[in-house]
């Protein structure tokens, strides 16, 4: 009996009545918010349309603007007034994107430069007159362009314009098939027949409120009024009733102002002040509702628009925002306590979610933080209806709301897996130092059991391989492997495996039930018969892009979620093969983890929740396909004008041609897709390139200097698993130049011809008056050395002349100096002679003799006046000037002077003059007195130099 309750109570636990996946919790569909700064135009934007290149076209305050996926452009209207309303005509061959503004409107085309040129077409009124008319709303019905204001409406037939002003004024118009309504402001409901005449259909009372949109719905018209809820009308019978919805109670307060219908059949409201809401047409039920507090950038909805992407596009009072309806994600935003998550977990009906700041329970879209616990949680997860929560301080098993502490499993719970180890099924447990065994008890609840003896060491992750051993992973050394004893309590053998050969730690990881790992280059496994850790060739090969792995999450046995540092990787195992499927980039997701702490829980139904930063994703499988509706297109091209200096707009063909002038091209190109996969436009210019490369982020393309000739230009977009998307090509020719042409080169080749002849007789020419003039200056130069050895030989003699002149010179001084002496020494001896004879004491008889003859031997000339004749002839008369310029020198100093100049020693012209050494110093001091000379000079240079 007790082991029947056992089993009861366990299979009870096996099938509860409700589960989590029963709740209905307000996900809502990734929003993409568009602010001023990005799209830089104004605030406020109106209406949104799409033409059927796939481009947005939004009226703003500022104008028109477009935007390709890739880059926003502000286009403005005459005067920059504001654009109120907009409307792309895709049945137009012309594409013509209809604006209407403030007393304007008309239609932007593009030219031949695929540019946007505005054509206005209120010119065209002659008989209207404007009075403050804003074109609010543009539709095409019957092949005719409707501008509406609200207090006319204008008609565009493609050649002219009618204006129309019906009473009551109209407050919204609307076409369905081939019948033309009209809501009056403050009036009834009315139709237009051909002839513009009113016809009331439904009147104020019966509707209670404005119809702001018609939405044909199978055989009907669902009208949505602004305050008075949705009615179903019957064009047929008349017959209105009304659509019950969920929101029935909200909308006199919330004032709708936009509606419209996706692809999907479901109704999307625009409202004034809560943002948006879907509705299930069909039930009336409420989807979702995006606003201001989860997601939306503001509440006041101006315009609303599905692309052919299925993407809704929101006219915002601030701003743009897109809401990515066909995204596989799901996004549930907890507006409270709660951050960071790092783990989740079900049980019964509600959902538990590990937070840096505790545990909190989400039970029918509530959030709620288990009391009195406030830690970091690391892990929660279920084994068997049994809640374990992992903290900074242990494991707890989760009861009620209450988190009730298990002994024996240390301080930190880190990680927990269940397997089998020696025929015992097990789970085991790691901390922040010990390994904890849990077994079964009596009842068959889950306790530690005992921490296994041998192992202490930091585990933030293990796994139990199918023979039994536990792997271990520490963050930073490694794995290690680990049999424990058959009693489970201790272990038997430890092998560390050291990292391979790389700069990051080894992860540990499985993958259908295969113990492997990862360090950042490639895939490894443990080969039980080598005993280590080898390459694993399968996963390097077929995902060679997911060796960064940090943690694998299976989906079931043939999917799995691959979680590296920047992206979740979705792969599937079919045919023997693991193939990604699926990318998706933390960037991409609305309040990303970080790298360390990601991480994915998969349901029991197999929906699978991403842990954010507040927030929660889900993913399921049940959305169609992605679909690339638009092909790549050269959105612009340009060329370089030299004498501008700018990139000048050219037009685009089917083959261009471009002047050589013109050899530096930039290709814009344009791939409207608004999902938010990263997408790389890779080219290549056959003729030219040798390999394919990637585009620059903005699809922009540019080449410089390109040679004469014929190219072709192949473009490509591929998305994040490098899958094709579309494919571009564009033949073009650079053309030659005149100068570059064959009768250029013809004419190079004559005009070479004819100069080289002309050179090589300038040459010759050259050469021949070369040698001529080599000849001309080798007779001269040695001219200039016959010359200069003359001048040597002459200087040379007239030195030779110098010197035997100085030599002669000097000689005439000496022996006229003795001349003197001995004229001097004769006189003076005659006169002491004749002295002594009249002093009787020589005989005069004998004196008489002796006197006649020495007098016979006295020269009769002056000597020193022919020596100073002489002189004065060979040295430019030296005497002369001498004395007429210093009139006070005596014949003495003369003679003194005349020495000096000769260079005569004091030694030399005392000896000649027959008086002391002293004595001609004395001389020599005097005359230099005479002569004005200082001490310093010297009078042997002054007599050299004196003339």
């Amino acid at each position: 009996m007790k082991h029947f309750i056992i089993l009861l109570i366990i299979l009870l636990g096996h099938f509860p009545t409700t589960t989590a996946q029963n709740q209905d919790l307000p996900f809502v569909p990734p929003i993409y918010n568009y602010s001023q700064t990005q799209y830089k135009a104004g605030l406020q934007n109106w209406q949104i349309s799409q033409c059927k290149t796939g481009v947005l076209y939004v009226a703003n305050n500022q104008g028109l603007l477009t935007f390709d996926g890739q880059v926003w452009q502000l286009h403005y209207l005459p005067q920059k007034k504001i654009a109120r309303s907009v409307l792309a005509d895709n049945n137009d061959s012309k594409l013509r994107v209809y604006v209407g503004s403030f007393e304007e409107f008309g239609y932007f085309q593009r030219n031949a430069q695929n540019q946007l040129v505005y054509t206005s077409l209120k010119d065209q009124l002659k008989d209207y007159r404007f009075h403050n008319d804003e074109v609010w709303r543009i539709f095409k019905h019957q092949d005719k362009i409707y501008f509406q204001t609200f207090s006319s409406y204008f008609v565009f037939d493609g050649k002219q314009v009618r204006a129309f002003s019906p009473k009551p004024a109209p407050f919204a118009m609307f076409s369905d098939g081939n019948t033309l309504y009209m809501q009056g402001v403050n009036a009834d409901f009315y139709t237009i027949d051909p002839q513009h005449r009113l016809h009331p259909k439904l009147s104020t009372n019966s509707l209670g409120g404005l119809v702001i949109a018609t939405i044909p719905y199978q055989k009907e018209l669902l009208l949505v009024t602004d305050k008075n809820g949705l009615f179903f009308f019957n064009p047929q019978t008349d017959q209105l009733r009304k659509f019950t919805t969920d929101i029935d109670a909200l909308l006199p307060s919330i004032s709708l102002n936009r509606a419209l219908i996706t692809d999907k059949g479901n109704l999307i409201l625009g409202s004034l002040s809560e943002g948006l809401y879907a509705i299930n047409v069909s039930t009336g039920k409420l989807l979702w509702h995006i606003h201001k507090k989860n997601g939306l950038n503001n509440n006041t909805v101006l315009g609303l628009y599905e692309d052919v992407q299925h993407n809704l596009w929101v006219a915002l009072d601030n701003g743009i925002a897109m809401i990515e309806t066909p995204s596989k994600l799901r996004f549930l935003n907890l507006n409270g306590d709660v951050e960071l998550i790092s783990d989740m977990a079900e049980q019964g009906n509600s959902y538990y979610l590990a937070s840096n700041k505790g545990v909190f329970s989400l039970t029918n879209g509530k959030l709620n933080k288990l009391p009195n616990f406030s830690s970091q949680v690391w892990f929660v997860k279920q084994y068997d209806h049994q809640l374990f929560v992992g903290h900074n301080k242990g494991v707890s098993e989760l009861v009620g709301d209450q988190l009730r502490p298990l002994s024996n499993v240390g301080v930190g719970g880190m990680d927990l897996k269940k397997g089998m180890i020696h025929g015992q099924e097990v789970l085991v447990g790691s901390s922040y130092s010990v390994l904890t065994i849990y077994k079964r008890d009596k009842a068959g609840k889950w306790e530690p059991s005992h921490i296994v003896d041998g192992f202490f060491d930091l585990t933030y992750r293990i796994e139990i391989d199918p023979m039994g051993n536990i792997w271990t992973n520490h963050i930073y050394k490694g794995v290690c492997k680990l049999s424990l004893t058959e009693d489970l309590r201790k272990v038997k053998h430890k092998t560390v495996f050291n990292k391979p050969k790389t700069k990051e730690a080894l992860r540990l990881l499985k993958i259908r039930g295969k113990i492997v790992f990862a360090d950042g280059s490639q895939f490894y496994y443990y080969d039980d018969d080598k005993q280590e850790i080898v390459p694993y060739a399968m996963l390097n090969e077929q995902l060679p892009q997911l060796t960064k792995t940090r943690n694998i999450v299976p989906v079931n046995d043939n999917r799995f979620w691959f979680i590296t540092a920047t992206d979740y990787f979705l792969v599937s195992f079919v045919d023997g093969q693991y193939k990604i499927t699926e990318k998706i980039a933390f960037d991409d997701l609305q309040h990303p983890t970080t790298e360390d702490r990601a991480s994915v829980f998969v349901s029991s139904d197999g929906a699978s929740f991403f842990c954010l930063d507040g927030s929660i994703a889900r993913y399921t499988d049940n959305t169609p396909q992605t679909t690339y509706p638009y092909n790549l297109s050269l959105k612009s091209l340009r060329s370089y004008d030299r004498d501008t200096d700018q990139y000048l707009l050219e037009e685009i063909t089917a083959n261009p041609s471009f002047p050589y002038a013109k050899n530096n091209l930039v290709f814009q190109f344009q791939y409207p897709n608004f999902s938010k996969e990263h997408y790389q436009l890779w080219y290549v210019l056959e003729g030219y390139d040798k390999r394919w490369t990637q585009a620059d982020p903005d699809f922009s393309i540019s080449y410089q200097n390109l040679p004469p000739g014929k190219y072709r230009l192949k473009v490509k977009v591929l998305n994040e698993l490098n899958k094709e998307l579309s494919l571009y090509s564009l033949p073009f020719q650079i053309t030659t130049p005149w100068y570059k042409s064959l009768w250029a080169y013809i004419l190079y080749f004559v005009s070479f011809i004819g100069v080289s002849i002309v050179a090589t007789a300038i040459y010759f020419r050259y050469k021949m008056k070369k040698k001529e003039r080599s000849f001309l200056r080798e007779r001269i130069r040695r001219q200039r050395l016959l010359e200069s050895r003359e001048q040597e030989v002459t200087k040379l003699q007239n030195q030779m002349l110098a010197n035997q002149l100085e030599y002669k010179s000097k000689a005439l001084a000496e022996a006229t100096m003795l001349n003197i002496r001995r004229d001097e020494f004769l006189t003076n001896l005659v006169v002491e002679l004749e002295q002594l004879m009249d002093n009787q004491k020589v005989s005069k008889a004998k004196s008489h003799l002796i006197l006649q003859h020495i007098r016979e031997n006295i020269s009769e000339e002056d000597q020193w006046a022919v020596f100073q004749e002489n002189f004065d002839m060979i040295h430019k008369n030296f005497f002369k000037n001498l004395k007429e310029r210093f009139p006070s020198l005596t014949t003495t100093d003369l003679r003194i002077c005349v020495l000096i100049r000769l260079n005569y020693t004091t030694k030399e012209i005392a000896t000649m003059q027959g008086v002391s050494i002293r004595g001609v110093e004395t001389a020599r001091y005097r005359i230099r007195k005479k002569l004005n000379l200082s001490e310093t000079d010297n009078l042997y240079d002054f007599f050299v130099k004196f003339q």
